[in-house]
C-alpha cells in the first residue's frame, strides 16, 4: 500500500510502500529519505527493520579518483631530454663521450633546438675521482689541458702531473688534510726532497722538469717563502727591491695587491740577469715592466718610483745588499713603514745552509 508521511524530525513529505491496509500508522524512525535528517534511512542502527521509501536512492561509496589519491606513486624510470640529446649526438659522432654529466645544453639554434655541448675542462676535471685513471675522452682531454698548469698551491688531490691521465699525486690519507703541491721544474735528488719536506711538511714537492740547478734546495726555499709572504700581504701597492720582474708578473696576488719591481744594473751579473730573466724594461704598449734605480736614489726620487708612493717594501733575499741607513730611510718614506723581507737563516754568524749549497 503506497501512502504518504511527514517526517516528525525534518517535516519532509515522502511516500513509502509496504504490505497491509493501514495507511494511517505513525511514522517509524529511520524512514526519512532526507540525508540531513536525524532519521535518515542510512543512519538506522544495525538490525533495525526499515521499510522501503519511494524515491530513495541508496548512497554509493565514493571511490577515490586519480586526482584525489594522495598516495605518491613512483614515477617510471625514463631518460631525460639531455640524455636523449647526448645519445643522438654521440651516435652521430658529434660527441666523443656519451656520459651525460660531461655535457650540458648549448644555445638554441635557428631551428629552436638546443644541442648538447661538452662541459669545460675545468668542470670535467672537478667531476673526476682523485687517484682514478681517466675513463673517457673527455677526462683524458681535461687531464691533458692541465699538464701546463704548473703554478703552485693546488691540493694534491686536484693536481695532474704532466703526461699522466689521472687527477691526484703522492700518497694521500683521508684522515689528514691534503698537502699543497709545489711543482719543481728542475731535478731534485731523493735527499733534496726529504730536506724540503722536513722544512715544509704541509707541501708536496713534485718534479715536473729535468733542468739542472746549482742550488736547487735553496732556490726552492726562496721561491716558496716568497710565495707565502706575498700571499699574506694586505691590500696595497708594494715595491719589490731588486727582485725578478718576470717572476712577479707570473705570480698570483690576493685581491687589491699590486707589486712594482725596481732593479739595479751595477755588475756584470745584473746585465746577464736582465738579458736572460728580466727581459725588456717596457712591454709592447710602452708600459714599464720594471724600474732601474740604485737604492740610494729611491727616497730622493719624486717621480713614480719614490717610496712615498708605496704602502710597503718587499725584499726577497736582497736585504743584505743595502746599508742600514739607506734601507731605514726608504722604509720610513712608505705609508705603513713596513718592509716584508725573506732571508736565509744561519745557526750562527757564519756557515752553510741547505747541505752546503750556500754560505
Amino acid at each position: 500500500m503506497l501512502h504518504k508521511h511527514n517526517c516528525d524530525k525534518c517535516s519532509l513529505e515522502y511516500e513509502h510502500d509496504h504490505p497491509g491496509k493501514d495507511a494511517n500508522h505513525p511514522q517509524r524512525p529511520f524512514q526519512c529519505p532526507n540525508r540531513l535528517c536525524p532519521w535518515f534511512i542510512e543512519k538506522a542502527p544495525a538490525g533495525t527493520q526499515v521499510r522501503p521509501t519511494t524515491g530513495y536512492v541508496p548512497s554509493v561509496p565514493k571511490q577515490a579518483s586519480k586526482k584525489d589519491d594522495s598516495t605518491p606513486k613512483p614515477k617510471p624510470a625514463g631518460v631525460s631530454g639531455l640524455a636523449k640529446t647526448v645519445g643522438i649526438a654521440f651516435a652521430r659522432g658529434e660527441l666523443t663521450c656519451d656520459l651525460v654529466a660531461h655535457h650540458k645544453y648549448g644555445r638554441k639554434g635557428e631551428n629552436g633546438f638546443s644541442p648538447a655541448i661538452r662541459r669545460s675542462d675545468g668542470e670535467i676535471l672537478a667531476m673526476m675521482t682523485a687517484y682514478k685513471a681517466a675513463q673517457c675522452a673527455c677526462e683524458r682531454d681535461a687531464c691533458r689541458a692541465s699538464w701546463g698548469e704548473t703554478k703552485p698551491g693546488a691540493y694534491q688531490t686536484e693536481f695532474v702531473c704532466p703526461g699522466v691521465f689521472q687527477k691526484g699525486v703522492g700518497d694521500f690519507d683521508p684522515k689528514y688534510p691534503a698537502k699543497r703541491v709545489w711543482p719543481v721544474a728542475y731535478r731534485l735528488s731523493p735527499s733534496d726532497v726529504q730536506t724540503l719536506h722536513g722544512l715544509f711538511p704541509g707541501w708536496l714537492f713534485v718534479v715536473v722538469g729535468q733542468q739542472g740547478h746549482d742550488h736547487p734546495v735553496s732556490h726552492t726555499v726562496t721561491a716558496l717563502t716568497k710565495y707565502e709572504a706575498v700571499r699574506k700581504l694586505s691590500r696595497g701597492k708594494y715595491l719589490d727591491l731588486h727582485g725578478d720582474p718576470s717572476a712577479n708578473a707570473r705570480s698570483r696576488y690576493a685581491a687589491g695587491v699590486s707589486i712594482d719591481t725596481v732593479v739595479s744594473l751595477e755588475s756584470a751579473k745584473d746585465y746577464v740577469r736582465q738579458a736572460t730573466k728580466w727581459g725588456p724594461e717596457r712591454d709592447e704598449h710602452g708600459k714599464p715592466r720594471y724600474w732601474v734605480s740604485a737604492m740610494r736614489d729611491l727616497t730622493a726620487d719624486t717621480g713614480p718610483l719614490s717610496t712615498t708612493q708605496y704602502d710597503g717594501l718587499l725584499s726577497f733575499h736582497t736585504l743584505y745588499y743595502y746599508g742600514m741607513a739607506e734601507l731605514a730611510s726608504a722604509i720610513a718614506a712608505t705609508t705603513t713603514k713596513v718592509c716584508t723581507a725573506v732571508v736565509h737563516r744561519f745557526e750562527g754568524e757564519s756557515g752553510t745552509t741547505h747541505g752546503g749549497e750556500q754560505t
